[in-house]
This record gives C-alpha cells, sequence and structure tokens, in this order.
C-alpha cells in the first residue's frame, strides 16, 4: 500500500470518531440533567392553628385519658387542605386509644376529600407499683402497694391504676419490688377451697338437678373449678358464690 492510501485511511479513520464524539455530545443534551428528572421532594404543609386546636381538644378529651396529664404533638401533612363549606370532621383511625403514635384523618363532607395527620402523644398518670416484694397468693393490703405518676404511654392497657383496683384481692404470681401490677395479675379470694364439700347445680337442656361433691381445686366467684362426685367422677363447673358450682351440660 503506497503512503498516500495510507493517509487517506487515517483521514477517514479520524472523521469518523469525531462523528461518533459530536453525535455522543448530542445526545446528552437532550438528556434531563439529574437535577432536572429528579422528582422534586414533598413539601410538608403546617396545618391551619384552628385543625390543630380542633385535634388536639378531641385528643385530649378521649375517655382513655381522663384525670391523666398528656401532651398532644400534632404533625404537618403532605398536601394543603382543600375548600370545605362545610365543618371539618376529625376521626381518630386505626388505634382504641389515642396513646404514642397515631393517625388522625381530617375529612370533609361534601365535597369529599380526606388528609390523613400524623399525632404524637406522652400520657402521664398513675400506676401501681410493689413497695416491697410481693410473694404469690398474698392478699393485697394498702401499704403493699405504692402510687406513682410518671410517663405511661407504653404501658399495658391493664396496668392497674389505683389502690382500689387491687387492695382485698389475690397476687396470683410473685412481684419484686418496685415492678408494675397489671389487673391480669390480681384475682378474687377463693370462695370454695380444695377438699371442701360443695353443692352442685346442674343444668341441662329441658332438666335441672342438685347434687354434692368435693372440690378438687380451688377457685374464686367465676372461676372453673374440678369437682369429684360420690361414685369418684369428676365434673367441670364454674363457681356462682361460695360453696355453690354450677355445671352445664350441653
Amino acid at each position: 500500500m503506497d503512503r498516500s492510501r495510507k493517509f487517506l485511511i487515517l483521514i477517514v479513520v479520524l472523521a469518523g470518531l469525531v462523528l461518533v464524539a459530536q453525535t455522543a455530545r448530542a445526545q446528552r443534551a437532550l438528556l434531563p440533567s439529574q437535577s432536572e428528572s429528579a422528582t422534586p421532594p414533598s413539601v410538608e404543609e403546617d396545618l391551619p392553628p384552628a385543625i390543630v386546636e380542633k385535634i388536639t381538644k378531641m385528643v385530649r378529651t378521649h375517655s382513655s385519658l381522663a384525670d391523666m396529664r398528656v401532651e398532644v404533638r400534632v404533625g404537618r401533612v403532605r398536601q394543603r387542605l382543600g375548600e370545605c363549606p362545610q365543618a371539618l370532621e376529625t376521626v381518630i383511625s386505626g388505634k382504641d386509644r389515642p396513646w404514642g403514635g397515631f393517625s388522625v384523618m381530617v375529612r370533609c363532607p361534601q365535597p369529599f376529600w380526606a388528609v390523613s395527620v400524623p399525632v404524637q402523644t406522652r400520657v402521664f398518670g398513675p400506676q401501681l407499683t410493689a413497695s416491697k416484694y410481693l410473694p404469690q397468693g398474698i392478699r393485697l393490703k394498702p401499704d403493699d402497694l405504692s402510687v406513682v405518676t410518671t410517663d405511661i404511654t407504653r404501658t399495658r392497657s391493664d396496668t392497674a391504676r389505683s389502690i382500689d383496683d387491687a387492695v382485698g384481692r389475690v397476687l396470683s404470681q410473685p412481684l419484686q419490688q418496685g415492678a408494675i401490677l397489671t389487673l391480669n395479675m390480681l384475682k378474687e379470694e377463693a370462695v370454695i377451697k380444695v377438699g371442701e364439700a360443695v353443692r352442685l347445680q346442674v343444668q341441662g337442656k329441658g332438666f335441672s338437678a342438685i347434687g354434692e361433691g368435693k372440690a378438687v381445686s380451688a377457685g374464686a366467684i367465676g372461676d372453673s373449678i374440678r369437682v369429684r362426685l360420690p361414685d369418684g367422677q369428676q365434673v367441670t363447673g364454674r363457681v356462682v358464690r361460695s360453696g355453690v358450682v354450677e355445671v352445664l351440660i350441653q
């Protein structure tokens, strides 16, 4: 190959490379920049003060917050509230009691629209704790318990709040000093003891009968216990009062 042909080929190759580079630049120019193509961040809006006040009042007057101090923080929303010629409605959604984090639905009846508003509360109130170590089976007295006021937002709903809830009832499990007392730990004092003679009230479809037996287990009113019949068989019944057990036959 002579020098003139080699030189011609080199020129053609260089021209092709230049054309490719120019095409790539043109394509990049047609594409939006990263900042232009990115979805703009959602903007949070403050609720009108009147709506914030309405939500706060609704939460504070909830039946589960009676006689308790509560802090309410109403969050922001990701869209503006629309026009509403009628009074706006506020409804607590998805929760039995407004403790901790939850949502309030703000809605317009007509024309209908709804906005979910995040709300956070802190609830302060009384709870019972053991003032000393309490063994299982003890019948509780006032000096066995202490009432403390603290943040109870995340405590169980069955937490004992008042001395009257516990005094005179029997502790079903041991409790360390300072431990929180719940209503599920309490039971009424047994009105029927093991080995005690009991009267049976037998109820069936279309008949009733009265019998006698001996308690195999102890129980308070409303408890289910086992009773041994004179022939040695055992039945299960419900304690209805001291010395009396009801047996239902299906």
